[in-house]
């Protein structure tokens, strides 16, 4: 009875030992399996693999082509052109305005010699605060060219690590699903364009910021000057005065005039000192302020007031007409309203183009899974069975949702809002053009009536009337009457000098270009030709 269980168990082990050998065959077998070349190369897997191989070729070249930008706008910010800039120093200031830039030693020496406009606005464009602020914003929003690809960088080698890996039989192979691709090359090129907009915004920024802070600067150098120039005719008529009062004082001992005629000449003596005073004071205001704009302390001295090269009426400028052309192409403003609108159309399509789906629904999309989607054994279908909008993660569940984002809504509202300040902005120049050449044009007219007939009319009334009154040929009221009148002609003479000066400052800033940049010069110095 227990030899025929023996027997059998014995069987069992010997079935066991062949089961357990043809196993071991089986998986080496399996591990050494590989799909044939035709499941491997299939048409759609070489497509794939070809768009890849495209799309990085592609963004490739978009990070060229931004390093490329961000190169080419560090260049000219480096070396600036005259024609695109408001103010640049000429050749021949360009060693002294990098030292007086640098050195508090040359900038006090050159603010306290003889201090022409070009010398005052080579101070302030080195100097200024204001303008290093603005120039360093222009710098870092340079870098921002440089932070468009780190995204897609980051993204690009996330998708690298984290691409499926196909479980199934045979070596493990990537998958690269096309339903998450990220359209690099396309939002790329459009991240660029927004950046290139944010750096014009900014570098407008900054020549706002340059004009602006030079307006200020001449201003302040022509007031200085008109209350350097009323200072002196107020003492030379404090002078005169004094004389007249010994005059009348000779005079009244002499029983020919009354004690009055000298007690007024003592007031009008002593309205003018203290008038006097306060332009001293005003004086020291200026100090202030021009200090403030060339970065040097409160207290340095101010030097004599050079007009050699300021502008004077004598000079010809362009007609309105022409002003009011360059203005609308040359205003800073106007240049930052249209490098936002082109920055915010740029976002609109970069927006839609990552969120809008696209005209197909991609029904025909495959993976790139050739084992485990073909023959009988494959585990999905090859493609969609089920009708779906969806096309990723986190786009819109619906067909043509993204038509009606919020955010998309939101930005075509402010961009036709911009749209229409820009066109408001343009109008509103034209008028500034038409009140900035009045007031130009007002100074200058006056100015020449001043200068060329009425100081000399004046003072011709002055001296004859001093010389009847110490003769006795005149009253006392002629002789006050012609101090009067000699003294605010020759006040209003130089805040005319100085309306213009200020006038022709503000005109720039309206236009926002320098005048003597546009060679319109007349030849024969009437300012009358072209009115």
């Amino acid at each position: 009875m227990m030899r025929p269980i023996s027997l059998s168990v014995l069987g069992l082990l010997m079935i066991a030992g062949a089961s357990s050998a043809n196993y071991d065959e089986l998986t080496r077998e399996l591990e050494a399996f590989e799909p044939k070349p035709y499941l491997l190369s299939s048409p759609g897997a070489n497509a794939a693999s070809t768009q890849n191989t495209a799309s990085d070729e592609r963004f490739e070249q978009e990070v060229q082509a931004l390093k490329e930008l961000k190169a080419a706008y560090a260049a000219a910010f480096k070396y600036p052109s005259a024609e695109k800039s408001f103010y640049l120093p000429t050749k021949h200031q360009g060693t002294e305005a990098e030292l007086i830039g640098t050195s508090d030693e040359a900038a006090t020496a050159a603010i306290s010699g003889s201090l022409a406009l070009s010398t005052l606005d080579t101070l302030v464009f080195t100097r200024n605060r204001g303008i290093r602020s603005a120039a360093q914003r222009r710098l870092a929003a340079l870098e921002s060219i440089s932070q468009v690809t780190h995204l897609d960088e980051i993204l690009r080698s996330y998708s690298v690590f984290t691409e499926s890996v196909m479980t199934g039989i045979g070596p493990a192979k990537g998958k690269d699903t096309i339903r998450n691709k990220f359209p690099f090359p396309a939002t790329l090129a459009l991240k660029g364009r927004v950046a290139a907009r944010e750096v014009d915004i900014a570098h407008e920024n900054f020549e706002i910021t340059v004009r602006d802070a030079i307006t200020k600067a001449r201003t302040a150098w022509w007031n200085l000057l008109y209350i350097r120039r009323a200072t002196e005719v107020t003492s030379e008529t404090l002078a005169l005065l004094h004389r007249m009062e010994s005059v009348a004082t000779v005079i009244y001992e002499s029983g020919k005039t009354s004690f009055q005629d000298v007690i007024r000449i003592r007031v009008k003596r002593e309205t003018l000192a203290e008038k006097l005073v306060t332009y001293l004071e005003k004086e020291k205001n200026l100090h202030a302020l021009l200090l403030q704009t060339v970065d040097l302390p409160i207290g340095t001295q101010v030097g004599a007031l050079d007009i050699d090269d300021a502008i004077l009426p004598t000079t010809g400028l362009t007609n309105e007409a022409t002003l009011g052309k360059i203005a609308q192409s040359d205003r800073q403003e106007l240049k930052r309203m249209r490098a936002m609108i082109y920055k915010m159309e740029s976002m609109i399509e970069m927006s839609a183009t990552m969120i809008i789906p696209p005209f197909t629904l991609g029904f025909s999309f495959y993976d790139d899974q050739p084992v485990l989607q073909t023959g009988t054994g494959a585990m999905k279908s090859t493609f969609a069975t089920t009708t779906t909008a969806s096309m990723g993660a986190g786009l819109p569940k619906m067909p043509w949702y993204g038509v009606g984002d919020a955010y998309l809504n939101e930005t075509r509202r402010k961009l036709s809002a911009l749209q229409n300040s820009l066109v408001d902005a343009e109008t509103k120049t034209a008028t500034m053009v038409r009140m900035a050449w009045f007031e130009l044009d007002l100074a200058g007219r006056e100015f020449e009536l001043f200068d060329a007939k009425l100081i000399e009319l004046t003072r011709a009334a002055l001296d004859v009337s001093l010389t009847g009154y110490e003769a006795g040929k005149a009253t006392f009221a002629d002789v006050i009457g012609s101090y009067t009148g000699w003294l605010q002609t020759s006040l209003a003479l130089e805040r005319h000098r100085a309306d213009y000066g200020i006038a022709v400052a503000r005109l720039e800033q309206v236009v926002g270009t320098r005048l003597s940049e546009l060679n319109t010069t007349k030849s024969d110095g009437n300012m009358d030709g072209e009115r």
